[in-house]
């Protein structure tokens, strides 16, 4: 090629036109496509590409699809015709029925998302999907939480802590909600629910929930973790002494198109 390149200087624009478009032909059958020719030299020696998956490979529809209580691990199964969801294995969700309670006081309470009277969906793609879960575990969960806890006050997110929550009152009775960065609401629980019965929260124990949720992560979940106060005198320094809930997993599925 550099022989007939330097015998015949005029085919260089013609040569370099024909290898690029060869490797359009040859990157089109891996399912790429491409808007400039110049393009498929990068392309070409690229080894790693790093993307915003978000929208872009998957479909921006985030789902719950793990809910991990302690000592009680469910995978989740969706039934759109009836509005329901089943949990498997059901036994770890019968084994921990306060506990499941609780975690979806928490994680309905602290939201602001909601749907129209059409059923769309209005606010954050992951409240949605918390939201629905909360519906979907049982027809009228999510009205009788509205009646039942009345929203005083929502936290501020803090980026010092990473924590943010909402105050209610149930009943006379102040309770504090709590959600966001795993590790930050981890240090700050003292309690956990073990058996029905609320026992402290050590070391031990948080150690292997760390281990839970990154190994969940590597699957491409994306996890919250939630706490709470419960029947509590103050509002001041909701952070402290948090009783442990558990962590919900979200998966946003990818796209249809996407090999």
């Amino acid at each position: 090629i550099a022989l007939i390149v330097s015998a015949i200087p005029e085919g260089i624009p013609i040569d370099t036109t024909i290898a690029f478009a060869h490797g359009i032909l040859r990157l089109s059958k891996h399912h790429v496509e491409i808007k400039k020719l110049a393009a498929v030299e990068k392309l070409g020696s690229t080894n790693v590409i790093f993307t915003d998956k978000t929208g872009t490979l998957t479909q921006n529809r985030l789902e719950v699809t793990t809910t991990c209580i302690p000592y009680h691990t469910s995978d989740i199964k969706w039934h759109e015709d009836d509005k329901s969801v089943s949990y498997h294995p059901h036994s770890a969700i019968e084994a921990g029925q306060r506990n499941l309670t609780k975690l979806f006081h928490v994680a309905t309470l602290f939201n602001n998302a909601s749907f129209t009277d059409n059923d769309i969906s209005v606010g954050d793609s992951i409240e949605v999907a918390l939201l629905k879960l909360g519906e979907y575990h049982k027809s009228g969960f999510l009205e009788k939480i509205s009646k039942t806890f009345l929203r005083i006050y929502e936290q501020p997110f803090d980026s010092d802590t990473k924590i943010t929550g909402t105050n209610h009152e149930v009943e006379g009775k102040k309770f504090v909600a709590v959600k966001v960065a795993v590790e930050e609401v981890l240090k700050n629980s003292t309690l956990i629910l073990k058996d029905e019965i609320l026992v402290p929260f050590i070391d031990a124990d948080k150690k292997k929930w760390l281990d839970q949720n990154y190994e969940l992560a590597k699957k491409g979940m994306r996890a919250l973790v939630f706490a709470y106060k419960d029947h509590t005198h103050t509002f001041k320094n909701i952070i402290s002494d948090l009783t442990f809930a558990g962590l919900i997993f979200f998966l946003d599925f990818p796209r249809e198109e996407v090999p």
